[in-house]
């Protein structure tokens, strides 16, 4: 359903530790499918891993929570076909309605993103930059943005509308919101390694990424299309208090711009893209 007219699509799934382990006799009969085994190493490591077994000249890569369309891998390889001057193209990313108070979900009609739930590279671009920087961001955030920075200094970022996947929603609890608090350290390493991006911040970069990180909530809180705004507030309210807290207690445990700046400024290599194989 993905193929790219006569051209072979290979398709690599990594299991980072799930349990039980996914094997390829578990999948449909139907599926060709090489399966990559890691032990929990993050979706960075996950990515590369997948990239350095992967033969084609174009990587494609998409999520777990996702649904990609018929033709989603020919109209990547349409675009890096006609557009030779582009190093990745992006494509759009479409979601069934969700509520933002208690679900998680993602949508991108137009360029701007590189989410990785959606986003093809050139296999030499790739790896020239050295992949994604697993060595330096282990949770699943920043290291999309962080690669597309680099690459944008090879070359152009595409976007197509027929490359299009579609997010799946998931319920977000109180736990959850706390734990993604964990992302202001990513954010924190993305900004001191490209401090061009906060150029237009109004508030220093750590008190930004506090007030940011309670702001929506409370903005979901009253939606337009929601005639029980009162009765949403108390959550609103919980999830406000609880991502600032949390938000503001990783903060004050990451060191400064200045020490992240010079412990990541080298980034991953080539080498730790490469690496060992994982086990098949």
């Amino acid at each position: 359903a993905m193929g790219t007219r006569s051209q072979p699509v290979e398709l690599i799934l990594v299991d980072d530790g799930s349990e039980p382990p996914l094997t390829a006799e578990s999948l449909p009969a139907d599926v060709d499918v090489l399966v990559l085994r890691l032990e929990g190493e993050g979706p960075a490591a996950a990515r590369n891993a997948g990239a350095r077994v992967a033969r084609g000249d174009i990587v494609l890569f998409t999520d777990d929570d996702v649904v990609p369309s018929l033709g989603w891998a020919a109209a990547a390889v349409d675009y890096m076909d006609g557009h030779l001057s582009s190093v990745a193209v992006t494509g759009s990313i479409r979601s069934a309605v969700w509520d933002p108070l208690y679900e998680q979900s993602v949508e991108a009609a137009e360029p701007g993103h590189q989410w990785t739930c959606n986003i093809a590279y050139r296999r030499d671009v790739f790896a020239r930059l050295g992949g994604f920087r697993a060595d330096v961001f282990t949770n699943a955030h920043a290291e999309d943005r962080d690669l597309a920075i680099r690459a944008l200094e090879t070359g152009e970022i595409g976007f197509s509308g027929d490359m299009e996947v579609r997010h799946t929603p998931r319920r977000i609890g109180l736990r959850d919101v706390a734990r993604q608090a964990r992302w202001a350290r990513d954010d924190l390493v993305l900004y001191a390694l490209h401090p061009e991006l906060t150029n237009d911040f109004a508030l220093p970069v750590k008190l930004a990424l506090v007030v940011g990180a309670g702001r929506p909530w409370l903005r979901h809180a009253f939606m337009p299309s929601s005639a029980t705004s009162l009765k949403r507030l108390p959550r609103a309210f919980t999830l406000t208090l609880i991502a600032t807290t949390a938000t503001a207690w990783a903060v004050l445990r990451t060191p400064p711009a200045s020490v992240l700046r010079s412990r990541h400024a080298a980034g991953s290599t080539a080498a730790t893209a490469i690496g060992s194989a994982p086990k098949p």
